[in-house]
């Protein structure tokens, strides 16, 4: 994976950015951690450590379809937005 050093520490960063994945997987109706690899011209374990990060921050989804994995842009919903109203409802304590 080619890397840019940043900074005077020495530390290598890659030159990935997270965005490159998201607008990948946008691109394409369930694309496969393969088609994005491919989008973002990097290796197949590259993407999917990308993807699961990505899918850790809430910002996609992902499903397993036979041995497939598919990615998608995660819904915008809030536990707010899905919660039901309660407070009209009765509690007997």
């Amino acid at each position: 994976m080619p890397y840019n050093k940043q900074g005077e520490d020495g530390k290598f960063q890659p030159r990935y950015d997270p965005d490159e994945f998201v607008a990948a997987v946008e691109a394409r109706d369930f694309p496969t951690t393969a088609d994005v690899a491919d989008v973002v011209d990097c290796p197949h374990r590259t993407a999917l450590h990308h993807l699961n990060q990505l899918e850790g921050d809430g910002r996609l989804a992902s499903r397993t379809i036979g041995p497939a994995k598919v990615w998608r842009v995660a819904d915008d919903t809030t536990p707010e937005a899905t919660s039901q109203d309660t407070s009209d409802v009765e509690t007997n304590c």
